[in-house]
């Protein structure tokens, strides 16, 4: 199988996975902005 065949498949497969995948994203991204903030918080009080 050459590349051009990967790449087909893999846009072939991710079709129908981009709306959980930008879910976990986003999901991430709020769980790290909230350990950040915690911690800067426990920061400026001690």
């Amino acid at each position: 199988m050459n590349t051009s065949v990967y790449f087909r498949l893999l846009a072939r497969e991710s079709r129908g996975s981009w709306k959980r995948f930008a879910f976990f994203v986003a999901c991430l991204a709020v769980g790290v902005a909230a350990v950040v903030s915690v911690a800067g918080l426990s920061a400026a009080l001690t």
